[in-house]
């Protein structure tokens, strides 16, 4: 999910990557998924709850909380272990820099519609 600079309206797109993890990530979290899902199983989840449709709250919090929410369906729907979102939220709760300690960040919610 990500928005324009300009228009915060969340724009999910689907891409093919040949790589397992970005070289752009400063940290990251993995959360192994249940044997026989696929990514066509998240995509379907993510229509079918609308989840597709998010307005981001600026602030650079808006796509942790989408974040946070498509991990909880995820977990909601035996995808990932039900303590996942239990195991994220605290670390969305940072902004994190290559150089720098993580700093604070506060959380608020977009909208979904």
């Amino acid at each position: 999910m990500r928005a324009e600079l300009d228009n915060p309206t969340g724009i999910l797109e689907w891409t093919r990557n040949g790589y397992v993890q970005t070289t752009s990530a400063i940290t990251y979290w993995d959360f192994p998924i249940g044997v026989g899902i696929t990514t066509l199983f998240f995509a379907r989840l993510i229509f079918s709850r609308h989840r597709d449709k998010y307005e981001m709250s600026g602030g650079g919090s808006g796509c942790r909380w989408w974040v946070y929410t498509i991990i909880s369906v995820l977990s909601q729907n035996n995808y990932i272990h039900q303590g996942a979102p239990g195991d994220i939220w605290p670390n969305l709760l940072f902004i994190y820099h290559i150089n720098k300690e993580r700093k604070s960040l506060h959380m608020v919610h977009g909208e979904f519609y």
